[in-house]
């Protein structure tokens, strides 16, 4: 009998890393070639805006996923596929 590989996300990096590297890469490019596209003030009321609805979407997930008490981590082996708010085998 063969050995079966757990089910889990096969990821370069986990997803904050994989975040935090893009953000650093704007960052840097800002920072050799500034652009101004919007005035201060409305781009802090964009971001701010921005964090708070991905805020609500994050905390939107996390609780379907801990409703069908599956893992977050994405190196550990799935239990459960959450898909438009139904359980998926």
């Amino acid at each position: 009998m063969q050995d079966v590989a757990p089910d889990r996300a096969r990821i370069v990096a986990p997803p904050p890393v994989i975040y935090l590297g893009v953000l650093g890469l704007g960052l840097l490019l800002e920072w050799l070639s500034p652009t101004r596209l919007l005035s201060w003030s409305l781009a802090v009321e964009v971001g701010s805006a921005i964090i708070v609805f991905g805020a609500i979407a994050l905390a939107a997930a996390i609780r379907d996923i801990w409703h069908v008490h599956t893992l977050i981590g994405p190196h550990k082996a799935t239990t459960a596929l959450v898909t438009d708010g139904r359980i998926a085998s």
